[in-house]
């Protein structure tokens, strides 16, 4: 990798590097969800961002706990994971985060 894939040194920045380059396990990563302020922000920073979404449904669903009030506008659906690099279990939607 190049200094220009390098993450931003904040948590949301390493765990969209890790969505997209690294095949990461859930148990690996699970630690990074305990605070809820960092993802609120990259929500709220990027509310219609693939990755954001991602790290919101995750978050959302790691925990039990609603992030963020609204749903997400009209979006693309994308996956949270990237098949190639990562196994899904279940091939099914979530409405409110568009993934």
């Amino acid at each position: 990798m190049t200094p220009r894939h390098a993450p931003h040194p904040i948590l949301n920045g390493h765990l969209t590097f890790a969505l997209k380059y690294e095949d990461w396990t859930l148990q690996s990563s699970s630690g990074c969800f305990w605070r809820p302020e960092p993802h609120r922000s990259a929500v709220r920073e990027s509310p219609t961002g693939s990755y954001g979404r991602r790290i919101w449904f995750l978050y959302e669903w790691l925990t039990d706990t609603r992030l963020y009030p609204a749903d997400a506008a009209t979006v693309r659906y994308v996956p949270v994971v990237d098949l190639e690099l990562q196994w899904a279990a279940q091939d099914k939607t979530a409405a409110r985060y568009g993934v």
